[in-house]
């Protein structure tokens, strides 16, 4: 039996395809410059956007789906670029191959950095339900500040909350875990998991770092940034299910409306974390080992360069 194999290559198409209408084309030019203030971002960030400024009605199928479809036309024709919109759906697992040295040289020299926390009394760590945020986030989290981003989707397992906890327990220092989840029920389950635990099993992630000291904050999504930001909601439970005991007393104490976290604006996202860090931050210290950062992965690129001519 044989198999064939063929090259990729654009479809045929038959006949003039059909031109946008002139509501589409508007459409399209309101959620351009939306994007290009919030980007990077992902497509549900653009549909709470869109249903924020009544583009769209906050409808998966007649709201999200056209803002879908018309995010992937105005990438293909151009009036967007593709790297505004991320999707990290996709990962890649295998080894780092490069062309030659030079190429090596070059990638490893920019991946070195400092540990700009090293000399702080404190850590300070970032949990978030999604890790389809990971690219909205990590201009602040990573790029600015040198932290790390720890997704998740769901509840915390045992074993991650033991690993977790093992860790801070080895860098010894007081650590300000900040949870970021959906304002849910879910959402609402999972900071109480990290930060109290249960009845049956009390003390959440503190069970596991001995004597360091964990303070754990939910930075998003509250309700008083629900109000605040008057951000679009869902309701709580699925059209002919039953609720949940969990549903049941989120809505007595919110009601019956939930928020995802992608219905938070990027750029204040980002913000609220900014701000959260720059609370624990040695700003200036930080700038000075940026510096030397710079001036040592030249050195090193330099030594890397210097050691492969020796030995060719």
């Amino acid at each position: 039996m044989s198999t064939e194999y063929c090259q990729a290559c654009p479809p045929k198409r038959r006949g003039r395809p059909s031109r946008p209408t002139a509501d589409t084309m508007k459409f399209r030019d309101m959620l351009a410059p939306i994007i290009e203030e919030q980007k990077p971002c992902n497509v549900r960030q653009v549909f709470y956007q869109a249903v924020w400024r009544d583009l769209v009605p906050k409808e998966e199928t007649r709201g999200y789906c056209k803002v879908q479809r018309e995010l992937l036309a105005m990438r293909r024709s151009g009036q967007i670029p593709y790297s505004w919109i991320r999707d990290l759906t996709r990962q890649a697992y295998g080894r780092e191959n490069w062309p030659g040295p030079d190429d090596f040289i070059a990638d490893v020299s920019s991946l070195y950095r400092r540990d700009y926390w090293r000399n702080s009394e404190v850590r300070v760590e970032f949990w978030c339900e999604k890790s389809t945020l990971i690219s909205t986030m990590s201009p602040i989290i990573v790029d600015k500040w040198g932290l790390d981003y720890y997704a998740g989707g769901g509840f915390t397992s045992e074993s991650t909350l033991y690993t977790a906890g093992s860790a801070i327990t080895a860098y010894g220092k007081p650590t300000h875990v900040y949870i970021l989840s959906d304002f849910d029920p879910s959402g609402q389950g999972i900071v109480q998991h990290i930060a109290r635990g249960s009845k049956k099993c009390p003390g959440g992630l503190s069970r596991f770092t001995g004597d360091v000291p964990v303070f754990v904050h939910q930075l998003a999504l509250t309700s008083e940034q629900v109000k605040l930001w008057a951000l679009p909601s869902r309701p709580v439970g699925k059209k002919g299910k039953a609720l949940t005991r969990q549903a049941e007393r989120f809505i007595e104490n919110h009601g019956d409306g939930a928020v995802e976290l992608d219905a938070i604006p990027p750029n204040t996202l980002r913000q609220l974390i900014d701000d959260a860090i720059s609370i624990h931050a040695d700003y200036q210290a930080i700038e000075t080992l940026k510096a030397v950062e710079q001036e040592e992965r030249e050195q090193f690129s330099s030594w890397l360069a210097i050691g492969r001519e020796a030995t060719a």
